[in-house]
């Protein structure tokens, strides 16, 4: 998208708005691949997905930010 942005002089309406939606797919494919991806090994606590799907829009990052134990099992942090 910054690409597009960027060179938005360069490219015809149909290559822009392709490149646009292109790195919209990206972007939600990378949220929802990480959303699933990132788990407690100990109980399968998928920490991202539960902070998206149960928290305000406005609050759930700084909610994730917060959490020093599995909210689900309180197996600590890792600093790694």
């Amino acid at each position: 998208m910054v690409c597009a942005q960027l060179q938005i002089t360069s490219f015809t309406a149909e290559q822009f708005t392709l490149l646009t939606l292109a790195g919209v797919v990206m972007g939600l494919a990378s949220l929802f691949g990480a959303c699933f991806a990132i788990r407690v090994r100990r109980v399968g606590s998928k920490w991202l997905w539960q902070a998206v799907r149960t928290k305000h829009s406005s609050s759930w990052l700084t909610w994730l930010l917060e959490q020093k134990a599995c909210p689900t099992c309180g197996a600590p942090g890792a600093a790694t």
